[in-house]
C-alpha cells in the first residue's frame, strides 16, 4: 500500500472490560489478535495503549479505512466516553512496523496518561492527539511491543 493520502485517527476512551487482571489480559489478548489480523487487511497500523481502566488508540492508514472503523468502534461495548482528539492528513506512519502495536501494564504509563488526560481536560481538548502519539511511541520503544 502506498503512503499518499494517510491520515491519523486518535481517540481516548474509558474501558468497560471487567475481571481479574488475568481476565482482562486475556480480553486485551484476543482484542489485538483480532485488530493486526484486520489492520493487515485493510492497510491500517497503529497501536493501542491500555492503562487500567482507559484506551488511547492511534490508527493510520486511508481516512476511509480509520473512519469505518473508528465508526465501530464507538459503539463498540468495551468502550464507552469515547472522544475523538484528532483525525488529519499525515506524510509518514508513526506506527507503519505494527498492525496493531501495545503498550500498557507499566505504572509510568498510567500515571502519564492520567495526567495527559487531566492536562487535555483543563485545555478543553487543545492538546489534541499529538501528545498521545508521543506518549505511545515513547512507551514502545522502552518496551518489548510486538506487532
Amino acid at each position: 500500500m502506498t503512503d499518499s493520502y494517510l491520515y491519523r485517527l486518535v481517540y481516548t476512551s474509558c474501558s468497560t472490560i471487567d475481571g481479574s487482571p488475568s481476565e482482562i489480559k486475556t480480553t486485551i489478548d484476543d482484542l489485538l489478535t483480532v485488530a493486526r489480523r484486520k489492520n493487515s487487511q485493510v492497510g491500517i497500523t497503529g497501536a493501542l495503549m491500555f492503562t487500567e481502566n482507559r484506551f488511547a488508540q492511534v490508527l493510520e492508514g486511508s481516512e476511509q479505512a480509520i473512519s469505518s472503523l473508528y465508526r465501530k468502534l464507538e459503539s463498540d461495548p468495551r468502550h464507552r466516553s469515547v472522544r475523538l482528539l484528532a483525525l488529519e492528513p499525515i506524510a509518514v506512519r508513526n506506527f507503519g512496523s505494527w498492525s496493531m502495536a501495545y503498550v500498557g501494564g507499566h505504572p509510568d504509563l498510567a500515571r502519564e496518561f492520567a495526567e495527559l488526560d487531566a492536562d487535555d481536560d483543563r485545555n478543553e481538548g487543545e492538546i489534541g492527539g499529538e501528545l498521545v502519539v508521543e506518549l505511545i511511541a515513547r512507551h514502545l520503544s522502552n518496551s518489548a511491543a510486538t506487532a
